[in-house]
């Protein structure tokens, strides 16, 4: 599995998207198969929508394989640093928690949060 990192800024409108592709290019860098590359680039997407990112906040992605000793995996952190009137709380997440092996939900300080979550490869074989 390549050892790269990506950082993506979502500014605008269309850096959803881009972020939707970057996602899935990454996992097919890292040898996900096309349903693993496709739920992740759904969760990414579906993770930047529910936190606002663009309409009423900036944020960035941030992809990177990770390894738990057993699967190859990745891993995609949403952050923003100003959420305001958005339901952050992990049932709002509902659509998308179901979609990946780790979830979690975070907020930060003054008005920020988090959202993490990892697919792990080659987990059903």
């Amino acid at each position: 599995m390549a050892a790269k990192c990506i950082t993506i800024p979502v500014n605008k409108i269309t850096d959803r998207i881009l972020a939707r592709r970057q996602v899935r290019e990454a996992a097919r860098s890292f040898n996900f198969g096309l349903i693993e590359q496709a739920t992740l680039s759904l969760a990414a997407y579906n993770v930047i929508s529910r936190m606002g990112m663009v309409m009423t906040c900036i944020g960035e992605v941030f992809i990177k394989p990770v390894d738990n000793g057993i699967h190859d995996g990745m891993q995609v952190i949403c952050t923003t640093n100003n959420i305001r009137n958005i339901n952050i709380a992990p049932a709002s997440f509902s659509d998308t928690y179901w979609l990946v092996d780790e979830f979690d939900v975070e907020t930060t300080a003054p008005n920020g949060a988090r959202v993490v979550f990892v697919l792990w490869a080659n987990k059903r074989l």
